[in-house]
Order: C-alpha cells, then structure tokens, then sequence
C-alpha cells in the first residue's frame, strides 16, 4: 500500500478528523494541501464505485479496495472520476476545489467502516491519518 498523494507526510494539512470546521462540529475526515491537478493515486489495487457532484463536496469519488468493507469518499477533485478499477499507483482522480465548502485546493478524505457513509453516525468514521499510517509500508 502507499499514500493517495505522493509526498504526503510532507503536505500541510487542513481540517483533521473530528476537529471543529466552520460548517460542523465534527470534521468527518482529513483534508490535505495539495495543488489543483496533483494525482490523487490508488493506494492500493481499488475500484471507483461511483463518482457525482455535490453541491457541498463538489466532485467526489467514492472507492471500494478489495476484501476491505471500508468505504473512502474523495471529495473537491478536479473533475469527475472515471468509474472503474485501478491498480496500485495508477492516477484516478486530480485534487481540485470544487464544492461550496472547499476554501482552497485539497485532498478530503473520509472513511467509513462498515462501507456504508451514514454522516450521522460518528462512530463509523476512522481517522485517515491513522489508516494510512498503519497500513502504508
């Protein structure tokens, strides 16, 4: 496995998970600083499920890995995702700053635990600092 964004470690970092943001009491995940266009990479072999546009999050994806039940929503990319699998380190995405709640260009991530995104159950979400830390050789 490696990180979504290449130089991560060294990214300044936005809202982190579960920190008070000016929409919300509770940041549902981790935002990262990154240019627009920067590749956002398949940190491990992964399928876009979905990709919309929401008014808030602007273009987002939402990813499945296998044998994982988590699922990651990616959201103030670029344009949309192209819906399909790709292997580890391939590009699927493009950090942006679409969305009415995106400040600047970012990377946001959130992860659901269960694979379902339900934004009023608190207890599904899992930090994604942690998640790439433990995971990421």
């Amino acid at each position: 496995m490696i990180y979504p964004l290449a130089d991560w470690q060294k990214l300044k970092r936005g809202y982190l998970f579960k920190q008070k943001t000016f929409y919300s009491p509770a940041h549902l995940g981790l935002d990262v600083c990154a240019s627009v266009n920067t590749p956002v990479l398949a940190w491990q072999d992964l399928t876009v499920i979905k990709s919309c546009y929401g008014v808030e999050g602007g273009y987002t994806a939402f990813v499945k890995c296998p044998n994982n039940k988590r699922l990651f929503r990616i959201m103030h990319l670029e344009c949309l995702a192209t819906v399909g699998s790709y292997k580890q380190g391939s590009t699927f995405a493009r950090v942006g700053k679409s969305g009415n709640l995106c400040k600047g260009p970012h990377f946001h991530i959130d992860i659901s635990k269960n694979g379902v995104l339900n934004l009023k159950d608190l207890s599904n979400f899992e930090d994604p600092e942690l998640y790439f830390k433990t995971f990421v050789n």
